[in-house]
């Protein structure tokens, strides 16, 4: 009986984009921290361009306020004359060092890189879900594998634990006529050629039946015009007589003879395939629901952070179709199968809003400080006031904007939008007190050499006027004659 494998090949991480943020995440064992990481090291690598962009805007912001009283006066004067007034703020602009475009080459290269992070946390999040599939299909392809006995010559197993078949060494021992069985010499292998007829055309094939093996394989090779073959496909069949005499057990503990006993007094037939199909998902549901891989895919309360951390979304998705791994995976078929024991993860909520919110609670913190930092910006560049209403409109919009594309895209999404706001509120602290601090001492030096440039002429003091002296009359008598002087005062 034919059972079929699900055979995922490896997923690839796709651009450049997607090798950088592997490379960077995957440093650390626990996948959110490294998460956080990759937003540390992003943040230092256009530190540079944020510095010289929120600097920029700082500094206008101050040259702003110290223009204030005059625009202010300006806006009193020409308020309904909004062209005169641009005119007229232009003028006072270029008078006073403001800058309008210093802030904007930084600001789109810091721009430019939020876009290549968000396609690259994107398409890393599909890579990271392809790859759980791809573990979870090793898991129950091993099934089938681990129950197959291998020589090392005729029968081996690659590195990612694949049967592999030495087509080679076969055709060597290839028996002469079609459907005799034939026994290798100093093996456990007997080998049967044969060919079927489908649509008019023979397909050749030899099967492989060994001592040990609960599945023979069935391997389908293509002649060249050199006489040289190739395999084309490989099919393996489930040997019912020995899988009664294994101790191989269901989710249940039981053997397929106590399941087959079981089943037949329910009415009910069990197959072999069936048998082996049900350890096969219960291997992949296990390989899921491992400790590793939980590592890999949990955070905090969110339970697989490559869906969106909302009780809509679940860490596994119901169906193919609304999973991000549909062009990996390729049918709905391997998808039921390898998701068969994960019906709890497929209802369960994968989260509650929480990240979503905590993004655009940032978002809005972050635009928040933005607003008071350019204040004197947005109440000044326009005559009626406008910029200051659109600043409170963008306060709003930017976090509800920022929680829509958290609940749209995966919880790492968020991760890495919460730890960046956090990571610019605090460098937006930093350049303003330094931009502050260096304006301040640039503004005391103008000030200083405005003093220095200026002539000071000391003010003279009043010179105060001396009492003036009384000039003698020496005719007059002195000392004693004053005294008696009038006694004789008119004696001859």
């Amino acid at each position: 009986m034919k059972i079929d494998l699900i055979n995922l090949s490896a997923p690839l991480t796709g651009d450049w984009i997607v090798g950088i943020v592997k490379a960077i995440v995957e440093l650390c064992a626990i996948l959110p921290i490294g998460i956080i990481l990759f937003t540390l090291i992003l943040k230092l690598i256009t530190l540079p361009f944020d510095f010289a962009s929120r600097a920029s805007m700082r500094k206008n912001s101050l040259i702003m306020e110290e223009m204030r009283p005059e625009l202010e006066k300006l806006q009193k004067q020409y308020a309904n004359d909004k062209n005169l007034y641009n005119q007229k703020m232009m003028a006072l602009y270029k008078k006073n060092g403001y800058s309008m475009f210093g802030a904007c080459l930084p600001t789109i290269i810091t721009l430019l890189v939020f876009i290549f992070a968000l396609s690259g946390f994107n398409q890393y999040a599909t890579y990271r879900e392809s790859r759980n599939f791809y573990e979870m299909a090793k898991a129950y392809d091993s099934v089938i594998y681990n129950n197959i006995e291998t020589d090392e010559v005729y029968i081996t197993k690659s590195e990612d634990d694949k049967i592999v078949i030495n087509n080679e060494a076969f055709q060597l021992v290839l028996p002469q006529e079609d459907n005799k069985p034939e026994t290798i010499e100093n093996t456990n292998i007997t080998i049967t050629k044969g060919f079927n007829e489908v649509a008019s055309e023979k397909k050749y094939f030899y099967e492989i039946e060994t001592e040990n093996s609960l599945l023979s394989i069935k391997c389908f090779y293509t002649i060249k015009d050199n006489n040289q073959s190739f395999i084309s496909d490989i099919e393996y069949y489930v040997n019912e007589s020995k899988l009664e005499n294994s101790e191989l057990k269901n989710k249940d503990k039981n053997t397929f003879k106590v399941a087959k006993d079981l089943a037949k007094a329910e009415n009910k037939e069990l197959t072999a395939k069936d048998f082996l199909e049900d350890i096969c998902k219960l291997e992949s549901a296990k390989q899921f629901r491992s400790e590793e891989a939980t590592k890999h895919r949990s955070f905090l309360w969110v339970k697989n952070i490559f869906v969106s951390d909302s009780p809509l979304s679940h860490p596994v998705q119901s169906n193919l179709n609304s999973s991000t791994v549909k062009s990996y995976v390729g049918s709905s078929e391997k998808y039921e199968k390898l998701t068969y024991y994960l019906a709890q993860e497929k209802t369960e909520a994968n989260g509650y809003f929480i990240l979503a919110i905590l993004t655009a609670g940032f978002s809005f913190l972050m635009q928040f400080v933005t607003s008071k930092s350019q204040k004197a910006q947005m109440e000044l560049q326009t005559v009626d006031g406008q910029g200051a209403q659109q600043q409170k409109m963008m306060m709003w919009i930017m976090p509800i904007m920022m929680a829509i594309f958290a609940f749209m895209y995966t919880s790492v999404f968020s991760i890495y939008m919460i730890f960046s706001s956090i990571l610019s509120v605090g460098s937006t602290f930093l350049i303003n007190a330094i931009v502050d601090a260096k304006f301040k001492i640039q503004k005391q030096a103008k000030q200083n050499e405005k003093i220095r440039g200026r002539v000071h002429v000391k003010k003279e003091e009043p010179k105060k006027e001396e009492p003036k002296k009384k000039k003698k009359n020496h005719n007059e008598p002195t000392g004693p004659d004053f005294i008696n002087a009038g006694k004789y005062k008119g004696k001859k």
